[in-house]
Parts: structure tokens; sequence; C-alpha cells
């Protein structure tokens, strides 16, 4: 390898949390375990959260989009952690998440969905 190792470059983030949203009114949350994210590599997660219309403040429009079987819902979340290179540097670091997704009531099925 010419005397050249290769970088070794991982993200170790802590516990959180997810939320959805609905409007501006988080409908519940789930949670994210510790863990460890590798360089070049996508981390995938699958959190499942239950859902309620209790907190909504728009019931007329929450109602119209009940009516049309789809419902506009926001996913959220912050890892935060230490990237580590080589072993030798660290840094804090955050990944943001910023979900906008249209949920088909009848099929439970997610479209549009747009992720920042």
């Amino acid at each position: 390898m010419n005397g050249f190792t290769r970088f070794h470059i991982a993200l170790m983030f802590d516990n959180t949390t997810t939320n959805v949203t609905y409007g501006d009114v988080i409908v519940d949350d789930g949670d994210i375990i510790k863990g460890r994210a590798n360089a070049r590599k996508t981390k995938r997660f699958n959190v499942t959260i239950d859902i309620s219309s209790n907190g909504a403040t728009d019931s007329a429009k929450l109602s119209n989009e009940l009516k049309s079987g789809n419902l506009t819902l926001t996913g959220l979340a912050s890892l935060r952690g230490k990237v580590t290179l080589m072993k030798v540097m660290k840094k804090r670091k955050t990944a943001k998440m910023n979900c906008t997704m249209t949920v088909q009531l009848e099929t439970r099925a997610v479209h549009n969905l747009d992720c920042e």
C-alpha cells in the first residue's frame, strides 16, 4: 500500500428522538438508540411511531386531509455525536434530517417523500 494506511472515519452518535409533526404540533416521537455510522456509508433506521390527532390545532385542515385520504406530515431528527479520524482527532458534529411526506391513509403508504 505504498506506506499509506487507510483513513478511518466514523460518527459515534448519542441516543436521540425523532419527531413527527402535523403543522406545528408534534403528534408523536420515536427513539433512536446510540450507534455508529462509518464514513461513506448510509446509516438507515426503522423507527415505528403511532400518531394521534389529539394535539392538532387546525381541525378544519385536518378534517379536509382525512376526508381526502392523504395526510401531510413532517419527520424531524437530529443526531449529535463525535466524528473520529484515525482514532486521534475527535470533533463534535450534528447531522439533521427534515422530511416532508404524504401518507395515503387507506394503504398506509408514504408518497412525495422530500428530505433535506
